[in-house]
């Protein structure tokens, strides 16, 4: 029975990876979209570093491109993340590491911040 257990275990999915392995596809056959550029806030923008996995040159990158806020990347489409994934040469990342969702929560903490 304890050998059954751990069997299960090893192939159950985590549920993150099943919502990874829907969205993937969908993002790897978006037509590629540039998001929408703007100009550098007032206050700098946000710190697009709070989101995991973007790195300071990637932040650097990002702002190249004119996106500075959690808004901005909390409304990317699936082709505004493929465009993304594409000039950074990350394919999979945006949708891999959650950049949209994590966006969406930094947003709403920064609101409930307010």
């Amino acid at each position: 029975e304890p050998e059954a257990a751990a069997v299960d275990a090893e192939q159950a999915v985590h549920p993150s990876d099943a919502v990874l392995e829907e969205l993937e596809p969908v993002i790897e056959t978006a037509e590629a979209v540039q998001p929408e550029k703007t100009s550098k806030p007032k206050d700098g923008g946000d710190d697009l570093t709070a989101i995991r996995g973007i790195g300071p040159r990637i932040a650097e990158v990002l702002n190249e491109l004119g996106i500075w806020t959690y808004d901005q990347i909390s409304g990317w489409s699936p082709g505004n993340a493929s465009w993304v994934e594409e000039h950074l040469a990350f394919k999979g990342r945006v949708a891999r590491e959650n950049w949209i969702a994590q966006a969406q929560s930094l947003k709403t903490a920064e609101t409930s911040e307010a």
